[in-house]
This record gives structure tokens, C-alpha cells and sequence, in this order.
């Protein structure tokens, strides 16, 4: 039978994608590792199948659960999301025929990290497929190869930057989340808008120490009940889609991203890139306004 192994290599990180042919999975495994060096857990060893007389059965190219889409259009509507003029349509049309491959992909290269859903992760990478992979394809025979290549480099480097402080495997991230869960705890006395200005404060000034960004759990607490209840976010914000993103899915009787796209008549991955963005835009707002010390002593003075 033939195989396809796809993984890194323990020793130097190295992405392998090879093509063998062997008895079993196992034989697979061991003709790659013999030839590239053992691969890291949670490589990819998929059989592959061979159908001769293709032309009778176009249909084979494609599950049934993914739309025949030709490569054309497959890149007129990437096309289209770049410049948010996709309707909800094309871009459901787009995901679906992407999604078998990332679930895929989801399944073996992300396991165990807790501060993210695969929801939001398929999200992502769909976004990405059709603004960073798509547009450096050079020979569209082979695109979805290529896209399924970096569809797993990308799961793999966030995987990561998610498990791990600044790369070093001596750092877990797990014991940060739960630490940081401990300290953004708010007591009644804190609910106090100038005392939850300086907590805000406090708080980005602690992540950009540490080098790491706030979990899931922790952007509920930030956002939803630091951030919104003193209005911060309109002092720190321009646009109002990342506004209207925010308090939809953070602030009171707060909705998935799902069930805003559908309220505002948006996709999901224009809510997901406008709630992404804001996030960003608020901590880099606090960063520059507030973390130099004079500023925040003298803001805190002001306060009092």
C-alpha cells in the first residue's frame, strides 16, 4: 500500500512530508524515520488511495460532505474575502470545502490546549487559507497540497507559542494561566471604576513582563468584566464594528461569534477578525498610554 507521513522530525524540527510504500503504518513510520530521523508525536500516517479511469468518476476528488469547487473559483472567492467582499454564500462555500482538511489537521497537531476552542482555531485557519496561503500558491495543479502543508505548520508553531513560554519546554504555559486566573480574581472593593482602571492597567503591564497573551477563560474576565463595565474600550477603540464586535461577544448576555455574525448579517470570520482586532488594539492602546511609568503614576494621581 501506499502511505503518506507527514510530521517534524524530534533532532531538528524539520517538516517532513514522504510518500511510501509499505506493508503497514508501521512499516511506513519506520522506512520515514529510518530516512529523516523519528518524528515528533502526533505525525500524520494516511493511506493512499488510487482510482484508475478518474475521468468516469469526477466525483472521487471530493468527499461528499465538500462542495465540487474548480480551482478557479476557489481562488476568485479567497479573493473576495481579502477584500470583505465575499457574501455569506461564497464564504460558507469556501469553508465547507476547507474544513474536512482542517479538522483533519485540528485532530492530529492540536491536543491538550484549553484556552482556545477547535471552533475558534477552524476559524482562524480558514481566514488564513484564504489571506496568507492561498495568495503565495505558485502553480494552482497543486495548490491543495501546498495549502494542507501550511494548514500544519501553522497549527504546529501555535501549538507552540500556546504550550510553552517564549519556546523554552522548561516553561509550561498551564501554570501561568492558572496563576494569572488567581490574581484577576475582582473583589467587590475592586468594582470601583478608578480601582478597575488601575487593575487593567496592572494587568497589561504584567502580561507584556512575561512575554504571553490572556487565555480564553482570562479575556471573558478582562474584557467582559474589566474592560466593558468602565467603557474603556470607546477610549481605546476607532472603529465601530470592533466596538459592536466586543460587547457582543464579551459584555452582558454576551453571543458566540456565530450568533452575531448571523444578527449582523456578517460572516463569522469578519466578527472573529473584528473581536481579534479590537482585543489587540486595546492592549496596544494600554501599552503606549499607560505603561511608561511616569504616565501611570501620574494617571493614577489624576485618578485620585
Amino acid at each position: 500500500m501506499d502511505f503518506c507521513v507527514s510530521g517534524y522530525t524530534v533532532d531538528t524540527g524539520s517538516e517532513i512530508l514522504e510518500y511510501v510504500e509499505a506493508a503497514d503504518e508501521r512499516q511506513a513510520y519506520r522506512m520515514v524515520s529510518d530516512k529523516h530521523g523519528r518524528l515528533k508525536r502526533g505525525c500524520a500516517i494516511c493511506s493512499v488511495s488510487h482510482l484508475d479511469g478518474t475521468e468516469e468518476f469526477p466525483e472521487v476528488e471530493h468527499s461528499l460532505s465538500s462542495p465540487i469547487l474548480a480551482d478557479e473559483e476557489v481562488f476568485r472567492i479567497a479573493a473576495a474575502v481579502r477584500s470583505n467582499e465575499a457574501t455569506r454564500e461564497q464564504y460558507q462555500l469556501f469553508t465547507t470545502y476547507f474544513t474536512p482538511m482542517v479538522k483533519n489537521a485540528i485532530r492530529h497537531r492540536w491536543n491538550d490546549i484549553d484556552d482556545i476552542t477547535t471552533e475558534e482555531i477552524e476559524v482562524e485557519l480558514i481566514d488564513a487559507i484564504a489571506t496568507r496561503f492561498i495568495p503565495r500558491v505558485d502553480g494552482r495543479g497543486t495548490f491543495r497540497r501546498f495549502i494542507k502543508i501550511n494548514v500544519h505548520s501553522e497549527l504546529t508553531k501555535r501549538w507552540l507559542r500556546k504550550k510553552y513560554v517564549n519556546g523554552n519546554k522548561d516553561k509550561s504555559r498551564k501554570e501561568l494561566l492558572d496563576h494569572y486566573l488567581e490574581k484577576q480574581a475582582i473583589t467587590s472593593e475592586e468594582r470601583d471604576p478608578v480601582l478597575l482602571r488601575a487593575k487593567v492597567i496592572e494587568t497589561v503591564n504584567q502580561l507584556k513582563a512575561d512575554n504571553r497573551k490572556l487565555s480564553r477563560e482570562e479575556k471573558k474576565n478582562f474584557y467582559g468584566y474589566m474592560i466593558l463595565p468602565i467603557g474603556m474600550h470607546k477610549e481605546c477603540l476607532k472603529s465601530p464594528f470592533q466596538i459592536e464586535a466586543l460587547e457582543r461577544c464579551y459584555g452582558k448576555d454576551a453571543i458566540t461569534e456565530a450568533e452575531c455574525a448571523k444578527l449582523l448579517g456578517k460572516t463569522q470570520a469578519t466578527v472573529h477578525t473584528n473581536k481579534r482586532r479590537a482585543e489587540d488594539n486595546i492592549l496596544e492602546y494600554i501599552e503606549k498610554k499607560f505603561l511608561d511609568s511616569e504616565k501611570t503614576s501620574v494617571f493614577l494621581g489624576q485618578s485620585g
